[in-house]
């Protein structure tokens, strides 16, 4: 008698051993094939909103900062932030000591010269 598992709803069958695995059944693959494709919708779907909540808010960054008069209760700032992107620190870290830089103030020095990117980001209370 076939069984199914409440984590994954995958059969099994009581009489399976080592030697004789569960059978995959048709079932199954379609369910997956079926999950693979509404994943792949979920993820275009979400790429194009993040795309067009982007575009609205790079939109309504540029008419706030214009002198656009902002109507309603809700009073949006514009906010700029920066960020320095140093994901590469270990690998400059290791190449540092290679080189005989093992001093912590020398390797700092290196990536406080890292560029600094700004962004501007949309604040609504």
């Amino acid at each position: 008698m076939a069984k199914t598992t409440a984590a994954h709803s995958i059969p099994t069958d009581s009489a399976a051993s080592p030697d004789r695995p569960v059978p995959v059944t048709e079932v199954e693959l379609a369910a997956l094939k079926r999950d693979r494709a509404l994943l792949e919708s979920l993820k275009a779907q979400t790429q194009a909103l993040s795309k067009n909540l982007d575009e609205r808010e790079e939109d309504i960054i540029t008419r706030i900062e214009a002198g656009a008069e902002i109507v309603g209760d809700l009073r949006p700032t514009v906010k700029i932030g920066s960020r320095k992107s140093i994901s590469w620190q270990s690998a400059l870290a290791a190449l540092c000591r290679r080189v005989g830089l093992d001093d912590k103030a020398e390797i700092t020095a290196v990536k406080d010269r890292a560029p600094v990117s700004f962004f501007k980001e949309l604040a609504i209370p």
